[in-house]
């Protein structure tokens, strides 16, 4: 699943609640490391949905 077009997705449909992480804590090593750079990267996601929505367009392949 392509997460950007999930929160695309969620965007234009106006969800306004909680997204949460899952699987970063049973990728070994520094838990809080991880959690922070699934996080820089989730911020990250949303500032280039903000800045270019139509990125997150799903549209039909040809037959």
């Amino acid at each position: 699943m392509d997460n950007f077009v999930l929160l695309g997705a969620l965007q234009r449909r106006g969800y306004t609640g909680h997204v949460g992480f899952l699987g970063w804590e049973s990728m070994g090593g520094d838990v809080h490391g991880n959690l922070n750079r699934s996080l820089t990267a989730f911020r990250s996601m949303e500032q280039r949905l903000a800045r270019n929505p139509h990125w997150a367009l799903m549209t039909d392949f040809p037959r």
